[in-house]
């Protein structure tokens, strides 16, 4: 019996082509099993003298900028709900 010709004059049944030998899922990858430069023998980093944490030490002056004009904002919106309460324009139940 002789093989059915491909379609449209195509070499491999698959139209894409030949597939690729696929690698080995379960060989590991040069150097995938931690950093370079690594050794059984190296010594422990020496120690070194902490310092206190001080938790300021890292703000700006831009983050202190924010944090004042935020503030001012959210003081001048409370502010002036207490305007406009006193003057009559919103009643609160209860406090008559």
């Amino acid at each position: 019996a002789k093989p059915a010709p491909k379609p449209l004059g195509l070499k491999d049944a698959n139209p894409f082509g030949a597939a690729k030998p696929a690698a080995a899922p379960f060989k590991p990858k040069k150097n995938s099993y931690g950093p370079e430069g690594l050794s059984p023998t190296m010594s422990p980093d020496p120690i070194s003298k902490e310092e206190a944490n001080n938790p300021f030490a890292g703000i700006g002056l831009v983050q202190v900028v924010i944090f004042i004009s935020f503030s001012l904002i959210i003081a001048l919106m409370v502010s002036t709900f207490f305007v406009v309460v006193n003057a009559g324009g919103v009643r609160l139940a209860g406090l008559e």
